[in-house]
């Protein structure tokens, strides 16, 4: 499965900054998947026909992700270096561009 739709199935992990350089739009269009977080906490993962949406909150720099208000809460590594987001999950890593 893409590493995308992976987070919902569940990562681990912390890393990352205060997550005000996560807000906007991010692709890997070689893998054909992009997200969008948002300031109110939500985020729109889309892999090919397959979309989600999550809500994330920053915790001592990771990122906590769930769907739903009863949703499991899963946490993942992720690192910002300009316009590129690396998010790394089970020791694979994916890098993400930034679009807007």
């Amino acid at each position: 499965m893409v590493l995308c739709l992976m987070l919902v199935v569940g990562v681990g992990g912390c890393g990352g900054d205060d997550g005000a350089g996560l807000m906007g739009r991010w692709a890997d269009e070689d893998a054909g998947e992009s997200m969008e977080f948002r300031p109110d906490g939500s985020v729109t993962i889309s892999s090919g026909d397959n979309t989600v949406e999550l809500t994330y909150r920053i915790e001592g720099g990771a990122i906590r992700l769930w769907q739903g208000e009863s949703g499991d809460a899963k946490t993942l590594v992720y690192s910002l270096d300009g316009d590129t987001l690396t998010l790394t999950v089970d020791g694979r890593s994916a890098e993400y561009d930034r679009t807007d």
